[in-house]
């Protein structure tokens, strides 16, 4: 389904009319949702793409991010791109802040405890339950394994599903890790509906951190998805 389909969805109309306005100046603000936006050029016979963030820093600042860099706002607003809101961050400290905090961490019993987290991502108000086996941490002393076990709305929901993990840990022993369960991330399903679109950039020659940083995401995910598609 292309981007084109996609936005005369009913219900992305409907959340577009519930999360975004616009004044009598052209100005768009958006609440609610993460949002970003990016530049077409005309260049050479094809199309530069460059996120609105970034054309602000050069212009402002008379020279791109660094190549092992990018452009973060202070305020988490995507849309607020005033120089002085706009910072520069490693992809590693970018990621972290935008994951969001640790809420809650059931440490069960034993030294290493379960490894089991809540992180509440402000990018889209849900609450992710993940697993951490450490090395160290379970008797088959492999390498450290970290795995997602479900968004959920509500914190409460959240909660609900560490206890039920403890349940089974305490059940089946430290090595077992419990199944993934809840809806699946709005933003990766996001991404996923993308693919055509990162696809189409990548052929323009757009770099994979260019398009990155159009669709918020990490250079991994983009280049899972465009990894067989030449620049």
């Amino acid at each position: 389904m292309s981007h084109r389909t996609k936005k005369r969805n009913p219900q992305f109309e409907e959340l577009l009319r519930k999360t975004t306005t616009v004044d009598e100046t052209g100005n768009i603000k958006v609440k609610g949702m993460y949002a970003a936006t990016c530049i077409n050029f005309n260049f050479d016979g094809g199309v530069v793409s460059v996120p609105y963030s970034h054309v602000v820093w050069f212009l402002t600042r008379g020279r791109w991010p660094a190549d092992d860099m990018t452009v973060d706002h202070y305020d988490d607003d995507s849309m607020n791109n005033a120089p002085n809101n706009l910072q520069e961050l490693t992809i590693t400290e970018n990621h972290r802040k935008r994951r969001g905090r640790t809420i809650l961490r059931s440490y069960g019993s034993g030294k290493y405890g379960y490894g089991l987290y809540i992180y509440s991502d402000p990018r889209d108000g849900r609450h992710y339950v993940t697993r951490t086996l450490s090395r160290g941490m379970h008797s088959k002393q492999c390498e450290t394994v970290k795995k997602s076990l479900g968004g959920f709305n509500s914190i409460k929901e959240a909660e609900r599903r560490v206890r039920e993990c403890v349940i089974g840990i305490e059940k089946h022993g430290i090595d077992w890790m419990p199944p993934t369960v809840g809806k699946a991330s709005s933003k990766s399903d996001a991404m996923n509906t993308a693919i055509d679109e990162m696809r189409a950039m990548r052929v323009t020659g757009m770099s994979l951190q260019a398009i990155a940083d159009h669709f918020e995401c990490s250079l991994t995910s983009v280049f899972n998805r465009v990894k067989d598609v030449g620049a």
